[in-house]
């Protein structure tokens, strides 16, 4: 009496099956991964990881020796922020579309026009690992510098 081996005639069907379950597990994978990318540049986003408030509009700029002056949207918001020794950045001038993100941990400024990013970041342990994660929204040309603290004066009905 010949034994039947249970293999042989199951061997196909068995390593098809494998392949087609290791190659829908793969691209699920992938799929999940690239769900979870953060959407890169998008002040939206970052206003959600900061808990902060997101404005759009104009901004003009002026450095003096201890603070920068931001001027938003022809003084509806007037932000003072105040400088650390060393403190340097390229903002100052005048951007004529802008957003602006204000959060406890400082302020994220992007120029729409050029698509440049700012990062504010106040000087102490949170907000510096805040602004670390948010780094991980951003691609292309973004500049970050550390500030002692900030002032926001908001006009009066804005």
């Amino acid at each position: 009496m010949k034994k039947k081996h249970f293999l042989k005639g199951n061997v196909l069907p068995c390593i098809a099956v494998m392949i087609i379950a290791i190659g829908i597990t793969a691209l699920s994978c992938k799929k999940e991964a690239a769900q979870q990318q953060p959407v890169k540049n998008n002040l939206a986003s970052i206003a959600g990881l900061l808990d902060g408030k997101l404005n759009s509009g104009t901004l003009a700029c002026t450095d003096t020796k201890d603070e920068l002056y931001l001027n938003f949207n022809n003084e509806k918001q007037i932000l003072f922020i105040d400088k650390l020794p060393g403190f340097k950045t390229t903002l100052c001038g005048n951007l004529s579309k802008t957003e602006v993100l204000s959060s406890k941990y400082g302020f994220v400024i992007k120029d729409e026009a050029t698509n440049k990013i700012w990062l504010l970041a106040n000087n102490d342990k949170e907000s510096l690992g805040k602004f670390e994660q948010v780094k991980q929204y951003l691609t292309g040309d973004f500049e970050q510098s550390n500030i002692f603290g900030f002032t926001i004066v908001n006009a009066p009905n804005s």
